[in-house]
């Protein structure tokens, strides 16, 4: 067992070498579970070309994450493709109660589940299948008419509603974006990405994972001497 090994075709727990392979491989070209190199092949892969399940380089591929230039990865920095489908950041609203209890209670302000529709009028919100008897804050009309008039049926929406002297207004709206899984486009995107991630799988087993393996473990090699 050699535990360092320098020259040409190095293989060692330690390579150094035009061409190395190991535990901790440096070379031009590197393979090893940790891989420094003009071309790096490892599990942790460090060069101007890389794949790796962490790779970092001009050109990297990582399983898991990527640092480089240009690449693609699970996850990544830099100009890199996401692999890995991502559900999008995480989503909440606030707290709501019945529109009822709040129009008739004593509460100053409150959050509110309704539906922005449009009556003869003009936009209006609705709870319980009644319009609210609620005005829109002058800085929300422009907005509310536009979207009412877009809309082509009523919007759910969270509504903040606070009293004045005037009654009940509409201050702030809230409208959750669709989650993503409900969106049909994003299937294809995410099965674009499986997809790729299946490839960059094959390759990372194919031009590091096989040749460490082997190289740890079959008779002859760094682990185990004749």
């Amino acid at each position: 067992m050699r535990w360092i090994s320098v020259g040409e075709d190095a293989h060692g727990v330690i390579a150094i070498g035009q061409f190395a392979t190991g535990v901790i491989a440096l070379g031009q070209v590197a393979t090893g579970v940790i891989a420094v190199g003009q071309v790096a092949r490892g599990f942790v892969a460090i060069g101007q070309v890389s794949i790796g399940v962490f790779a970092v380089g001009m050109g990297s591929v990582g399983l898991v994450y990527s640092v480089g230039m240009l690449g693609a990865g699970g996850r990544g920095l830099g100009i890199i493709l996401p692999l890995v489908p991502s559900f999008g950041p995480a989503l909440s609203s606030p707290d709501t109660v019945p529109a009822g209890r709040l129009l008739g209670g004593k509460a100053r302000e409150g959050w509110v589940d309704a539906r922005l529709d449009r009556d003869t009028l003009g936009p209006v919100l609705v709870s319980g299948g009644e319009a609210l008897d609620v005005r829109f804050d002058v800085r929300l009309r422009r907005a509310v008419e536009t979207q009412a008039d877009a809309q082509a049926g009523a919007l759910p929406v969270t509504a903040h509603l606070t009293r004045t002297e005037g009654g009940w207004v509409c201050d702030q709206l809230q409208q959750l974006p669709a989650r993503r899984w409900r969106t049909p486009g994003w299937w294809v995107w995410w099965g674009a990405q499986l997809a790729g991630l299946a490839v960059a799988a094959v390759a990372f087993w194919a031009l590091a994972g096989i040749p460490v393996v082997q190289a740890l473990f079959n008779r002859g090699g760094i682990l185990v001497s004749p």
